[in-house]
C-alpha cells in the first residue's frame, strides 16, 4: 500500500482548525475534508512504619447497633430560570478506549491499536475530557501505524491459513515435562512459546491445558499474547480429561509470544504447590474478517465503480455523519492517485480507506451546529447521535441510532428517550461502568496499593482481582436496575467469589465466579463497605481517616476539602505518634489550635465511621490494643452536628444528603459533555449549580435514580445543544467578574 501524506489528519497546523483541545473554531458540514494527498508524501518520522497492630473478628457479625433514623439537614437552593453557563463544548478527539471501540464496531477487528497510542490525560476526573486530550507527534505516527495495520488486515493482506500445532518440543527450557508431551509450571509463571504469523490479523488460539491442585479452588489462569494477559480462564483439566481453551485474538506479523500463567500458584489453607500443564497450543488463521466484505467488488463491477460505491457507504460509517459530494471526491482522488502511481485496486482502495482513518473527521467528534454562529444552537441529528452514543457506549453510534438520526426522529424527545433506555441495557453500556464509575469512584486506585505484607500476607494480585470486580459489579447493578443513587450507600448486598469470601470472613461454598451474596447484619453495606475503596483509601499498615473522608467527600459530595496548609507533617510519618490508635494519633494531630484542625473537622468525622475496616478492608474490632471507636458527629456545614456510631448509620445519614444526588449528576454531566462541570467549589455553588439543580429537580419525585439522570441528562438542553466557541472569551469574562 501507498504510504500517504498524514495532511491535516496529522498536522499540527492543520489541526489547529480543530482546536486540539483549545476550543477553536470548527469548519462546517461542507468544508472539504482534511483528506490525505497521495501525490505528495510526508512521513512523521510510602514506604511508612507500622504503626498498630491489627485484630480481626468474623467479618459478617450480627450488628448490636440500633437502628438508625437521623437525617442529614440542609436543602438546595433554588437555581434562577436560564441560569446555565454559557460554555463552549471542546471539540474532543477519540480518546484510547473510544478509538479502539470505534474500530471494533466499524472494522470487526480484535486488534487494538490504541494501546500502543500515549496515555490519554486526565481532566476533571476522566480521561475523555476535550480540553485535556491534547495530539502529539507520536500520536500522528502511531495513528498512521494503526490505520495502515487496520487497512492491511481488511483489505491488502494476500489471502492465508494456517494450522500449526506447537508441542512439547517447543517448550525449550522446560525441564517438567509429563507422560504425553505436557509440560508443568509450579509456580506464578508462564509458559511460553513463539509463534511466527504470517499476516496480521485475527487467530484463533487452542490451548490443551491441564491443572493439578490441593484446597477447593482450580488454577486461577490466563492467556497471554506477547507478555500482555489478554484472557483470565479457571483450568480444571486433568492429566486423564485435558481442557481446551479457545479464543481469538488479533496477532501481529511475525514474531508473537504465546503463554499460559495462573497466579495462584499456593493454596492458602495449606500453603502447598497448585500446579499447570500444556501440551498443545494450537494457531489457526488469519481467520476471516466478515467486515472485509464492506470492502469486496461485486461480480462484473470494475474497480472503480466499485472504489466510489465502497468509500461512498464506509465514510459516512467512520465520520458518523453524511458526507458531501466534495468530501466523497477528494478520498476517491486517493484511490485515483494511487492507481496513476501503479498501485492495483486493493493496494488504492486501501490508501483511500487509510485516508478515511486519518482524517480529523474520524480522530475527532466535531459538532458543527454552532460555528457559524453566536448563540447557543440544537445539534444535528447525527451529531446528537454521537454525542449520546459515546456517553453510553464509548463507541460510534450503531445501525438502529443511525437511522433514527437519518430520517431526524431521534431529535424528538419521545424516540431519544427510547434509544436511550435500548442503549442502556445493551451489553455495550458495560463501557458507562468502565469508563466513568470505575474513573469516578477511583476503583483502580486498588492497582496502586501496597499492604505491609507482614501484617497482611495473604493481600496478592488474586486478591485486588476480586476488590475491583466486586465494586465493578455492584455499580452495574445500581445502574441497570435503576436504583437511587442513595443505594450506594445503603445496599445490603454485595457480589462476591471464593477469594474475597475468604478474605470478608464469609463461610460458605464459593466458585471462582461472582455471585451476589446478601449481607447479614449491618456491619457491612453499601460501597463504603468494600474493599476496593477501603484499601485505596489506606496507608500501608495503617488506616488513614483523611484518605477515606476525603475520598467520600470528593467523590460523592462534591465537598472538596481545602489544601492543606504549608509544611504540614504527614501523620503516619510522625514517629511522636507511634503506639496509638488511629483515632488517638488524629486527635493529637489536629487539637485544639492546631493549623490542621479547621480541616480535618470536616473530614475525619466520615473517615473515623470508618474505623472498623482494617487497611485492606476486612472487619476489626481493635485497633493498637484499643477497641475501635467509630462513632463522631459530622460538621455543620453537612448535617447541623447529628452524631452517628459507625459505618452503617454513617451510610444512612450520608444517604439522606441533597448533596449526594447533586454530586452524582455533576459528574455525569461532566462525563457525558466531554467537558467539566462544577456545580460546587469548596463546598459552595458553582458556575454550573443551575444546569445540575435541574437534573435535580427532574429526578426528585423518582428518588434520583441512577437510569432516571442518565435519561434526564440525555433530553436536557445542555446535552443537545452545541455552544459556539466564540462565547469562549465573553465565559472568561464573566467568571472573572464573579471572582
Amino acid at each position: 500500500m501507498h504510504r500517504i501524506s498524514l495532511c491535516c489528519a496529522v498536522s499540527a497546523v492543520c489541526l489547529s482548525l480543530f482546536a486540539c483541545g483549545s476550543g477553536g473554531d470548527s469548519p462546517n458540514a461542507n468544508t472539504t475534508p482534511p483528506a490525505a494527498n497521495a501525490s505528495s508524501e510526508q512521513t512523521i518520522t510510602s514506604s511508612t512504619n507500622a504503626i498498630s497492630s491489627e485484630s480481626t473478628s468474623s467479618a459478617v457479625a450480627s450488628s448490636s447497633r440500633a437502628a438508625y433514623d437521623g437525617t442529614l439537614a440542609g436543602t438546595t437552593v433554588e437555581a434562577p430560570n436560564n441560569a446555565y453557563k454559557v460554555s463552549p463544548v471542546t471539540i474532543t478527539r477519540l480518546n484510547r478506549t473510544q478509538y479502539n471501540n470505534t474500530v471494533r464496531d466499524l472494522l470487526g477487528t480484535v486488534q487494538t491499536p490504541a494501546d500502543n497510542f500515549p496515555e490519554d490525560d486526565f481532566g476533571d476526573g476522566f480521561n475523555s475530557i476535550g480540553n485535556a486530550l491534547s495530539i502529539s507527534t507520536l500520536h500522528l505516527e502511531q495513528y498512521h501505524q494503526a490505520a495502515e495495520s487496520l487497512v492491511s488486515e481488511l483489505i491488502t493482506q494476500a489471502d492465508s491459513s494456517q494450522n500449526q500445532i506447537l508441542t512439547a518440543p517447543h517448550y525449550e527450557g522446560y525441564e517438567h515435562i509429563y507422560g504425553n508431551g505436557y509440560v508443568s509450571n509450579w509456580d506464578n509463571s508462564e509458559i511460553t512459546v513463539n509463534y511466527t504469523a504470517p499476516n496480521p490479523g485475527r487467530y484463533r488460539i487452542t490451548i490443551e491445558a491441564l491443572e493439578y491442585h490441593v484446597g477447593n479452588d482450580f488454577a486461577d489462569a490466563y492467556v497471554a499474547v506477547n507478555g500482555t494477559p489478554i484472557h483470565d480462564v479457571a483450568i480444571s483439566g486433568s492429566f486423564a480429561t485435558p481442557q481446551n481453551i479457545t479464543l481469538e485474538t488479533y496477532l501481529q506479523s511475525g514474531g508473537n509470544a504465546l503463554g499460559l500463567g495462573f497466579r495462584n500458584a499456593h493454596d492458602l489453607a495449606t500453603g502447598e504447590y497448585r500446579g499447570i500443564g500444556a501440551r498443545a497450543f494450537t494457531v489457526e488463521g488469519p481467520l476471516e474478517n466478515t467486515a472485509s466484505e464492506q470492502f469486496t467488488c461485486n461480480t462484473g463491477e470494475a474497480n472503480s465503480d466499485c472504489a466510489e460505491r465502497i468509500l461512498h457507504t464506509f465514510m459516512p460509517k467512520a465520520w458518523r455523519r453524511p458526507i458531501s459530494n466534495s468530501e466523497h471526491t477528494e478520498i476517491f482522488a486517493l484511490y485515483s492517485n494511487a492507481i496513476s502511481n501503479g498501485a492495483n485496486h486493493k493496494e488504492a482502495l486501501g490508501t483511500a480507506v487509510t485516508g478515511v482513518l486519518l482524517s480529523p473527521y474520524f480522530i475527532y467528534r466535531p459538532e458543527f451546529t454552532s460555528a457559524a454562529g453566536s448563540e447557543p444552537a440544537a445539534l444535528s441529528a447525527h451529531e446528537l447521535a454521537a454525542r449520546l452514543s459515546y456517553f453510553l457506549w464509548s463507541t460510534l453510534p450503531d445501525e438502529a441510532l443511525f437511522a433514527a438520526a437519518d430520517d431526524g426522529s431521534l431529535l424528538e424527545d419521545a424516540v431519544l428517550e427510547a434509544h436511550t433506555e435500548r442503549m442502556l441495557a445493551s451489553p455495550k453500556a458495560d463501557a458507562l461502568i468502565e469508563n466513568f464509575a470505575v474513573q469516578w469512584l477511583k476503583f483502580d486506585k486498588i492497582l496502586q496499593a501496597s499492604p505491609n505484607p507482614q501484617l497482611f500476607p495473604t493481600f496478592d494480585a488474586e486478591l485486588v482481582d476480586a476488590m475491583r470486580q466486586e465494586s465493578r459489579l455492584f455499580i452495574a447493578e445500581l445502574i441497570q436496575s435503576n436504583a437511587p443513587v442513595s443505594t450506594l450507600f445503603t445496599a445490603d448486598f454485595t457480589f462476591i467469589n471464593n477469594r474475597l469470601a475468604q478474605h470478608y470472613g464469609i463461610s460458605g461454598n464459593f466458585g471462582s465466579n461472582f455471585e451476589r451474596y446478601q449481607w447479614q447484619g449491618g456491619d457491612r453495606q453499601g460501597i463504603l463497605g468494600q474493599a476496593s475503596v477501603l484499601t485505596a483509601t489506606a496507608h500501608p499498615s495503617s488506616t488513614s481517616p483523611v484518605k477515606r473522608g476525603v475520598w467520600v467527600l470528593e467523590n460523592l459530595l462534591c465537598q472538596e476539602p481545602p489544601p492543606p496548609p504549608p509544611g504540614v507533617e504527614n501523620i503516619a510519618e510522625n514517629e511522636s505518634l507511634v503506639g496509638l490508635s488511629t483515632r488517638e494519633r488524629f486527635a493529637k494531630h489536629s487539637e485544639a489550635g492546631s493549623s490542621c484542625r479547621a480541616c480535618h473537622t470536616l473530614m475525619d468525622p466520615i473517615g473515623f465511621g470508618l474505623e472498623n475496616y482494617n487497611p485492606v478492608g476486612q472487619w476489626r474490632d481493635y485497633d493498637g490494643g484499643s477497641p475501635v471507636d467509630a462513632s463522631s458527629i459530622l460538621p455543620v456545614s453537612l448535617d447541623n452536628g447529628v452524631p452517628f456510631d459507625g459505618a452503617w448509620q454513617l451510610g444512612q445519614l450520608l444517604a439522606s444528603s441533597p448533596r449526594l444526588p447533586l454530586c452524582v449528576s455533576e459528574h455525569l454531566l461532566t462525563y457525558a459533555l466531554s467537558q467539566g462541570v462544577h456545580a460546587f467549589t469548596y463546598g459552595q455553588q458553582g458556575t454550573d449549580y443551575a444546569l445540575v439543580h435541574d437534573i435535580y429537580t427532574q429526578t426528585q419525585a423518582g428518588g434520583h435514580r441512577f437510569g432516571d439522570m442518565i435519561k434526564a441528562i440525555v433530553l436536557s438542553p445542555a446535552f443537545r445543544q452545541s455552544i459556539p466557541p466564540s462565547n469562549d472569551a465573553n465565559l472568561s469574562q464573566q467568571q472573572g467578574d464573579a471572582r
